[in-house]
């Protein structure tokens, strides 16, 4: 699974330090005009692919997930009255306690 390494990252960390780790889960393609342009990065990232990389860290051993950047997901439920994204994460986390 090419997400596997997020929630791998934030367990290694987590080990590292014994310390809570919370992973970061980018939620929009960023980067991807000026002088980042040309680089191999993607110019979308799709529900299905924020969705299994929010699984990963919800799978994990780690603290829990920041979305980067929540601002986006605020304009698309409030601006554009889609709230598929926020319901997303609601669906995945809501209910989840956390050691």
């Amino acid at each position: 699974m090419p997400y596997q390494w997020i929630g791998e990252a934030g367990e290694y960390f987590k080990r590292l330090t014994g310390k809570k780790v919370v992973c970061t889960v980018q939620g929009k393609a960023l980067y991807t005009e000026g002088i980042h342009s040309g680089k191999g990065r993607m110019e979308t990232i799709s529900p299905q692919e924020f969705e299994n990389a929010l699984q990963t860290v919800q799978n994990a051993d780690v603290d829990g997930a920041v979305v980067f950047t929540w601002s986006d997901f605020l304009y698309k439920e409030y601006e554009k009255q889609d709230a598929s994204a926020t319901e997303m994460v609601h669906r995945l986390f809501a209910g989840k306690e956390r050691k």
